[in-house]
């Protein structure tokens, strides 16, 4: 492709770009009309109702340029249709996630469908080339790699998207350098469709990154995630197979490692693997550094160095890059053993390390979910109380703090408030850290619920204490609306005995 035919090609890139930034207001105008909102819960970092349907401006921005793409150019390739094919059914499983809910196995079979589609359309890993042993045909086994493969990619795209402009950004810069790698690998028409992703995607974050004024939602997730995996897949084919199939792994590599964590994560704490929880790495780094900007923005160079030396590999020779996919494959496998270690140390000291039980996250997680088992079941405002202040002790909490505010038909609308903190703290000293949760739901309540640990109790696992406190704000969140709704809270003043912090824990559930 001369230089002339690259800046003509130019144009539908920057299409791309004024079609997002055109058709993603007009989706949140649409969402706030209808109020297809994403609401806020514990679990959530925003904490007001927001549209959740901007991956629709994402998909469609993508997919009228990429037809005037094929059609300016008289690209008529059978494969590259096909996959627009099958975009299209994983985007209609977005949507369908983000209106009405689906469960993850449901939503697994869809993802293995649209990947058979990928497959049928020739996109497919059938040689590995492993370094100091040359190329290996996998032969059949290629099938159900590229199923994972494709499936794998879809879902990390979906995890890593929990913070305004997260998966947005490291979406879009992983776009870039597959474009670049497809490029450099003579696939003209990937590198494009690369950018022409890349440029949907940076017409959405406008709307997205700084006021998170509206969501992608699972249908902009989902489809990221899709075109990512087989674009990666088409844009790798050639040169050596063990590196085309490294250079995708790193380029994605922030996603596919958070994935790959919070698999093991879930795995050894006894959880289901499709299970939601709040140890995902902008989970992490949000509490280390308490600010939302700095967290995406940090998460943001690591992809970029990602890429960078994605390209590094790319563009040695054999030798060289040899010596670099042996250094990568090292250090991902050390991280694994030892991110494992550390999970089973954790469960190993909770289970038989009787002297430091209560120190240990395994056990610490135990109470989490079985407290959070029993606000469930609980049949009172009491029993609530009484089931917060257990955990507040056994967490190693020093404040724990409910207020709501319920909205009933009376004038005077009811409130709930509970305070228990450790005997001899000091609530007021300024030395609690001090962690806010919101507590909304419409027309029916609003509120918060809030924990303080001492400054110097801050440890290395302090965000541990952050996820379990977040979860059962969650557990108390999901019980206020259950109850809410039916009018079964009973509000009338409970007085409640003291806690002796040296008493055996009561039966839970």
């Amino acid at each position: 492709m001369t230089g002339t035919d690259i800046r003509y090609n130019a144009v539908f890139i920057v299409l791309a770009l004024i079609l997002s930034l055109i058709i993603v207001p007009l989706i949140r105008k649409l969402a706030w009309k209808y109020q297809w909102f994403d609401k806020p819960d514990q679990r959530k970092i925003h904490k007001f109702p927001t549209p959740r349907i901007g991956g629709i401006g994402i998909y469609f921005s993508f997919l009228i340029t990429a037809v005037s793409y094929f059609y300016s150019n008289f690209i008529f390739q059978n494969s590259l249709i096909i996959f627009l094919s099958g975009s299209l059914l994983i985007f209609f499983l977005g949507i369908i996630d983000d209106f009405r809910g689906m469960t993850a196995p449901r939503k697994f079979i869809v993802q293995i469908a649209a990947g058979s589609i990928a497959l049928w359309a020739g996109f497919n890993l059938t040689k590995i080339d492993l370094p100091y042993f040359g190329i290996i045909d996998i032969g059949f086994a290629g099938i159900p790699l590229t199923l994972l493969w494709i499936a794998g990619v879809t879902n990390a795209i979906n995890m890593i998207d929990g913070m305004n402009g997260l998966a947005g950004g490291v979406s879009s810069i992983a776009a870039f350098f597959l474009g670049l790698i497809a490029l450099h690998n003579g696939h003209i028409e990937t590198a494009f469709l690369s950018w022409i992703l890349m440029a949907a995607i940076a017409g959405f974050l406008p709307y997205n990154l700084r006021d998170g004024k509206i969501f992608m939602g699972d249908s902009g997730s989902l489809f990221i995630g899709y075109a990512l995996s087989v674009l990666s897949i088409s844009a790798t084919q050639s040169g050596h197979a063990g590196i085309s199939l490294l250079i995708p792994i790193i380029i994605l590599g922030l996603p596919i490692g958070d994935t790959m964590m919070a698999v093991i994560r879930r795995l050894v704490r006894g959880r289901q693997v499709f299970s939601a929880d709040l140890g995902h790495i902008h989970h992490r780094l949000l509490s280390k550094l308490l600010c939302p900007k700095k967290t995406v923005l940090l998460l943001y160079l690591v992809s970029i160095i990602l890429g960078l030396f994605a390209m590094s590999i790319s563009n040695s020779n054999k030798n060289f890059s040899n010596i670099l996919i042996v250094v990568v494959l090292l250090a991902a496998s050390a991280w694994i053993v030892y991110y494992t270690f550390m999970e089973f140390r954790d469960r190993f000291q909770g289970r038989f390390a009787v002297w430091n039980r209560k120190r240990s996250p395994w056990y610490k997680n135990k109470i989490v979910f079985s407290v959070s088992q029993s606000i469930s079941k609980a049949t009172s405002i009491e029993r609530i109380y009484r089931l917060l202040a257990i955990a507040g002790r056994e967490l190693e909490v020093d404040m724990i703090s409910l207020n709501v505010l319920l909205n009933t038909e009376n004038e005077k609308p009811e409130v709930i408030r509970f305070n228990w903190n450790i005997k001899g703290v000091d609530t007021n000293d300024g030395t609690l850290w001090l962690t806010q949760y919101p507590l909304s739901l419409d027309e029916y309540f609003s509120g918060s619920f809030v924990y303080g640990k001492a400054a110097w109790k801050r440890n290395r696992r302090s965000e541990e204490d952050e996820i379990w406190v977040m979860e059962l704000g969650k557990s108390v969140y999901d019980w206020l609306v259950s109850s809410v709704k039916d009018g079964k809270v009973d509000t009338s003043p409970q007085q409640l005995q003291p806690i002796n912090n040296n008493q055996k824990s009561p039966q839970l559930v």
